[in-house]
């Protein structure tokens, strides 16, 4: 996209936990073996769950893998969506993407042999992100760590990515004073969600995204009512949340246990007027919870 690089650093922000709305939604369209992990679908009985992850895990997959595939398929169906609300040409909408799994393609986040290196000096908090970048194989080389001393936003942490001199650039933003008043294993989870932002490329996606609206005369203000584009972004923050869970129980506790406390200080935000970008979390909190239930039954089966 030409005039991307106009942009002095064009970012798409994702605030790791908090903001909130209410939207009904389902986990992606069936995967190829059948199963189904829809988890806003509603609460399933035990057995139903357990005969969901005996299908997945008979066809020799799991409930990460399947749930990565069902997460991808229902982004892709909410781009669909936005190209069918913003029918400009097919040259430009293709331009875009092409150009979003070109830098994709092109990136270099990601190697074999991560190499962690703190200073001394460096807060415990951001030695401890090193560590969880190079867990998934991103080189922490590869992400700036910018600290964040405002103690009167919500935010705990955010993701940004960007394109600039013909390469992606990805920020990690941690609010050193909200952060510090959870527990090791929340900080933990919410350094894991602005992860998967980095690693699915949210961010760099919804800025190509814009910037191309923005190119065709559509302002900012104006596409973030749109529903189509909230959607996708609202969806994004599901998917982030539940692939940060897949990582272990201990993970996706820690994250109902943060859901439940936002829900429990803000309630005044738990309405959908106040929702742009993010679920409720009371939606959240449904969504990891459901997860739970299939991850249980992986591991019964597994150890069965």
């Amino acid at each position: 996209m030409k005039n991307l690089k106009n942009f002095s650093y064009v970012l798409g922000l994702f605030i790791a936990l908090g903001i909130i709305s209410t939207i009904p939604w389902i986990i992606g369209s069936k995967s190829d073996s059948g199963a189904k992990i829809a988890v806003l679908e509603g609460q399933k009985d035990e057995n139903a769950v357990l005969g969901t992850v005996q299908g997945i895990c008979s066809e020799g997959s799991c409930v990460e893998d399947t749930l990565k595939q069902e997460l991808a398929q229902e982004q892709d169906r909410l781009i669909e969506k936005i190209k069918e609300t913003y029918p400009l040409t097919e040259e430009k909408w293709n331009n875009a993407l092409f150009q979003i799994d070109l830098a994709i393609a092109q990136d270099t986040l990601t190697t074999d042999k991560p190499i962690v290196k703190n200073n001394p000096k460096d807060p415990a908090i951001i030695k401890k992100a090193r560590e969880i970048l190079a867990s998934y194989n991103i080189d922490p080389a590869r992400v700036t760590i910018k600290i964040i001393n405002d103690p009167k936003t919500k935010t705990n942490a955010a993701s940004y990515q960007g394109f600039v001199d013909n390469a992606v650039v990805h920020d990690l933003e941690i609010n050193i004073p909200r952060i510090s008043e959870h527990a090791p294993e929340i900080q933990e989870a919410i350094i894991r969600h602005e992860i998967m932002h980095f690693l699915n490329y949210d961010p760099l996606t919804r800025a190509y995204i814009e910037v191309m609206l923005l190119e065709n005369g559509i302002k900012a203000k104006e596409f973030m009512k749109e529903p189509a584009i909230q959607n996708l972004y609202k969806h994004q923050e599901f998917r982030a949340d539940l692939l940060a869970a897949c990582h272990g129980m201990s993970t996706a506790q820690a994250l109902q246990k943060d859901f439940a406390h936002y829900i429990k200080t803000y309630p005044q935000d738990q309405v959908a007027e106040n929702c742009i970008t993010h679920p409720s979390d009371a939606q959240r909190l449904q969504a990891v919870t459901q997860l739970v239930g299939y991850l249980e039954a992986e591991s019964k089966i597994k150890l069965a």
